[in-house]
């Protein structure tokens, strides 16, 4: 066989994702650094209130809902295009963190409520795992999917299928759960 499909990224850097540009290069580098340094202040406000015996939850999620809203005002004039990481869209993608953290704190932080937090700490303390299952599952969906008759249909598009994407999420998951169970941990 031809080396590239030996080396499948030896031409990573010689060829584009799609054909005339890549959504993963320098300008769209930029406006994901501005979106995770808005996560990092929200974290900030949260260790801040925590201190004043605030309410940031309510912080939060009022900064997320102008952030949504000026997020579609913006597309008026620039499209949201997530390929292209527009403003508009960082601001939605802003807006819905800060709404979801927000949220996520009013239940966990405050309230107390942490049974459905088990397999997301789980998922993070086996972050190499889930990475490394996902490819895993991802590739043997896809070998089964052209295999398999039968399977064709239901794995036929297996990154975007919804079916195959649920059935992989929670096949990780329940590895991630169950090597944290037995507190085996992948770590470098």
């Amino acid at each position: 066989p031809p080396r590239s499909t030996l080396f499948p990224y030896t031409t990573l850097f010689r060829s584009k994702y799609f054909a005339t540009w890549d959504p993963d290069g320098f300008l769209t580098t930029i406006p994901a650094i501005a979106v995770t340094i808005s996560g990092l202040l929200a974290g900030k406000i949260l260790i801040a209130k925590r201190h004043s015996g605030g309410n940031a939850q309510w912080w939060l999620i009022g900064f997320g809902i102008v952030a949504l809203n000026l997020g579609y005002l913006w597309d008026t004039v620039l499209p949201i295009n997530s390929y292209l990481w527009t403003p508009s869209f960082c601001l939605l993608v802003i807006g819905a963190q800060l709404i979801l953290l927000g949220l996520l704190h009013a239940v966990v932080g405050v309230r107390g409520i942490a049974a459905f937090t088990a397999p997301v700490a789980a998922l993070g303390r086996n972050c190499l795992v889930v990475v490394l299952a996902v490819l895993l599952l991802r590739r043997c969906a896809e070998v089964v999917a052209a295999c398999v008759p039968f399977f064709r249909g239901l794995f036929l598009n297996c990154p975007s299928d919804p079916i195959c994407a649920a059935a992989i999420a929670l096949a990780v998951i329940a590895i991630a759960c169950l090597l944290d169970r037995r507190r085996t941990y992948l770590t470098v």
